[in-house]
């Protein structure tokens, strides 16, 4: 699983804070991540830990930019707070394992944490 810069730039467009509030806020822990890997290897696309690591965060984004396209009028698009909490569950660790700073992780949790 690979989300590329416009890739996410396509979700986030997606993406609205009063439609999507859940799915955004991967979108944008997503981004940071990647971010933290061009800045610490040799980038988000040969660094498999972090996209691993966030694998299940960007399958909901795909599913849910897939919704939105499929204008699904139940209202059921956006991702609970309960799945963002296990999604980003996996990032946690992965900061953890890696040792990442508390004011890198934050910035790439900020977005996820309630």
């Amino acid at each position: 699983m690979f989300m590329n810069d416009y890739d996410l730039e396509c979700a986030r467009r997606t993406f609205t804070q009063q439609s999507c509030p859940n799915l955004l806020g991967l979108v944008y822990m997503v981004e940071h991540l990647a971010e933290y890997a061009d800045a610490n290897s040799d980038g988000w696309a040969y660094w498999a830990a972090p996209r691993n690591a966030a694998k299940r965060a960007m399958e909901a984004i795909y599913e849910g930019e897939r919704r939105v396209r499929l204008a699904y009028a139940d209202g059921a698009v956006d991702c609970t707070d309960e799945d963002v909490a296990r999604y980003a569950r996996p990032v946690k660790a992965f900061l953890t394992r890696q040792k990442v700073r508390a004011d890198q992780r934050e910035i790439i949790l900020r977005s996820v944490t309630n």
